[in-house]
């Protein structure tokens, strides 16, 4: 077992987990950095809703940007897991069904994340 987590990360990274496309979208970011218009186009999801929802899982600690760069006009900004969001999925990944990453490679590691966040996930696999 490993070190308890403060109760107040604790707590703000389970919120965090308290909206459907955050928890798609977080579990995409578990392969790395990425930014709300790709995690967007993943999940069939509309840019500035998956934006917002970007914005509170680095309000809930999460996430956290890594970088910006210049777009058509605009700042793209790209988000990677936080150490908080690993420890939460090691614990929560049984509970949400994710699908097993093994050692393949990222992109089929990400594809089948994908998969999972786009179809899957209607009903999380609980034991009865």
């Amino acid at each position: 077992m490993g070190t308890a987590l403060p109760l107040d990360s604790l707590a703000s990274g389970l919120s965090g987990f308290g909206h459907p496309l955050r928890i798609r979208a977080l579990a995409l970011m578990l392969e790395g950095e990425t930014s709300p218009r790709d995690l967007a186009v993943a999940l069939g999801e509309n840019l500035g809703v998956t934006s917002y929802h970007i914005r509170m899982l680095a309000g809930y600690g999460l996430v956290r940007c890594t970088r910006t760069e210049p777009r058509r006009g605009a700042l793209a900004h790209f988000y990677e897991c936080t150490p908080l969001a690993h420890e939460l999925f090691g614990h929560l990944a049984d509970l949400m069904a994710l699908p097993n990453m093994g050692n393949s490679g990222k992109a089929k590691r990400f594809e089948r994340l994908v998969t999972w966040a786009n179809n899957g996930n209607e009903t999380a696999a609980v034991a009865a």
